[in-house]
């Protein structure tokens, strides 16, 4: 069954709020459905210029598991979340100081 909407003496503005709440919830559903976007990745160069370091240090950061790297193939690259993450602990900790 259908349901009817009577417009006969309605408010102007409650006719506006049904029209901002259908759209609104509407927008919400496309929201949801819109495809992620595939994560970054980044090489050493990129990944050394967003934290300061040089390439040696990152290579150590690497080596002591401060940073998470990820080979393709022969190369090791860096996912953004990995980046990210890394950051946000080292301001962690910078911070207890």
């Amino acid at each position: 069954m259908e349901d009817r909407v009577i417009l006969h003496q309605t408010p102007l503005e409650d006719i506006r709020a049904l029209i901002v709440e259908a759209v609104a919830d509407q927008c919400k559903k496309c929201q949801l459905n819109k495809p992620e976007e595939p994560e970054r990745i980044f090489d050493r160069k990129q990944t050394a210029k967003q934290f300061g370091i040089s390439l040696v240090t990152l290579n150590e950061y690497t080596k002591n598991g401060i940073v998470k790297a990820v080979r393709i193939g022969s190369r090791v690259r860096y996912r953004q979340s990995d980046i990210e993450s890394a950051l946000a602990s080292v301001v962690t900790t910078a911070s207890k100081k």
